[in-house]
């Protein structure tokens, strides 16, 4: 299993220009930053609260949850469903568009701030948690990391501020340097923001059985995996 190595605080330029054609971007890592990895995919839980028999600490489950991404949320849709309802989160929303970006037009697909401007938009409740999986198809686009910063920075400006974030991080298997700095600036974005967690899906990229043979997509196992580790985040954010 592949790890970004202490390194990645350098910057690479992420100059290779790749088209993803949608996602690629779990293991979740609180920038703070607590770890979790689920490598199987649990039962869903229907309990609306989760007690951790070794610390008798009881986890309060959000109420609503909105999972913004690209082509890997949009494959991964009836999976994320079924793990975040099956914990018992009431209120569901999923928006994943293949070939999307943080905050660049890609194909005619509106960028990930429309995204969220739809769901912050006057009269619309405001979800307990947000799921942002994008950054990939920005790593294909040949973002420089300080664009890629820039745009992360333009999308987190329009969450609320307080809201917990859960960020999917990178993998790209043609393009694992550029993916390696983009997770790197992920992470040091987020440092600075409370209640935010890091999925490390760069970490899962190479599992076994888990992205398509074109090094980005999701087999079917890996749409359940990818699932479950933004589900297990989402519960351990406390909402």
């Amino acid at each position: 299993m592949r790890r970004p190595a202490a390194a990645l605080l350098v910057a690479v330029v992420l100059g290779a220009t790749t088209s993803c054609g949608g996602g690629g971007e779990p293991a979740a890592e609180a920038v703070g930053i607590a770890t979790s990895t689920s490598s199987s995919v649990p039962a869903p839980t229907a309990a609306p609260t989760t007690t951790s028999p070794a610390t008798s600490t009881t986890m309060v489950l959000p109420d609503s949850v909105v999972v913004i991404g690209d082509s890997l949320t949009e494959s991964a849709k009836e999976e994320l469903d079924a793990t975040l309802r099956g914990r018992g989160i009431g209120t569901v929303t999923i928006d994943g568009r293949s070939n999307r970006r943080m905050v660049r037009d890609a194909d005619g697909v509106p960028p990930g701030v429309d995204a969220v401007d739809e769901v912050t938009a006057p009269g619309n409740p405001t979800p307990d948690v947000w799921v942002i999986a994008l950054g990939t198809n920005d790593v294909g686009g040949a973002a420089s990391p300080d664009e890629f910063e820039a745009d992360m920075r333009a999308l987190l400006a329009r969450v609320p501020t307080g809201a917990p974030v859960v960020w999917v991080d990178v993998w790209i298997r043609d393009l694992a340097e550029q993916s390696a700095a983009a997770n790197a600036v992920i992470r040091e974005v987020l440092a600075t923001r409370p209640a935010a967690t890091v999925i490390d899906w760069y970490g899962r990229g190479d599992d076994a059985g888990v992205i398509l043979d074109d090094g980005v997509h999701l087999t079917d196992d890996g749409q359940w995996i990818f699932a479950t580790a933004i589900s297990d985040a989402v519960a351990a954010s406390g909402g």
